[in-house]
């Protein structure tokens, strides 16, 4: 999400990243060293503290329904567009049902905050397109198209499958699964793991994503 816009911006553009954790900050500043358009700074997306009617575009992935009040945040975000700026969301869509399935072992473990954070509950505005479409328009964004897109992740065996969870959001659910339950956790997880592997002997699990795009007017 920082460097599809720096690609964009040009040499003449500045993209403007921002996290609240001070880490994800200092990871994206090492990340982006070799690129002077990209300037990264601590930001909270539940209030950001940046001057209305800056922003040519905003993008956020995977953000928005984590945050406390998300349509208060949207709003937020809109205040800081251009007039003619379109602001784009990336936010989950449905997933294989083996994969479901492997998500579902950590449910037991998890606060109730975060047993549904890919959509924050099947009423909310991330269960489907209407709904967003309905967030969209909420902020102040009339014009608002969603675009489905699969994603597909490929596993050798449980062993890369956990590696990979633990550079992703799902290191905190192995975080509260107490370390004497987590091998049993694991070897549950491979054999509903071993009934996606394919032809080619890959575990293949499938996410959808949905690509919700905003704007005021027709740019």
């Amino acid at each position: 999400v920082t460097i599809a816009p720096e690609e964009a911006v040009g040499p003449s553009g500045t993209v403007l990243a921002g996290d609240v954790s001070t880490a994800m900050v200092e990871a994206t500043r090492q990340a982006t060293a070799h690129l002077p358009q990209v300037v990264v700074e601590p930001i909270d997306a539940a209030e950001p503290n940046l001057p209305a009617h800056r922003a040519d575009l905003i993008a956020a992935s995977l953000v928005i329904f984590f945050l406390p009040d998300p349509a208060d945040a949207l709003r937020r975000w809109v205040e800081l567009l251009t007039p003619t700026g379109p602001l784009g969301l990336a936010t989950f869509g449905p997933q294989d049902e083996v994969w479901k399935s492997v998500d579902a072992l950590f449910d037991p473990y998890l606060p109730a905050e975060m047993l549904d954070a890919r959509t924050s509950g099947a009423h909310s505005p991330f269960a489907g397109d209407e709904g967003m479409v309905h967030l969209m328009r909420s902020a102040g964004l009339p014009l608002v198209e969603n675009i489905a897109e699969t994603l597909t992740v490929t596993f050798d065996d449980v062993e890369m499958w956990q590696r990979w969870t633990m550079s992703v959001g799902q290191r905190r659910m192995w975080g509260l699964v107490p370390e004497i339950e987590r091998p049993e956790v694991l070897a549950r997880a491979a054999m509903l793991l071993e009934t996606a592997r394919d032809e080619d002997g890959l575990i293949r699990l499938r996410q959808g994503v949905r690509y919700t795009v905003g704007a005021k007017v027709i740019s």
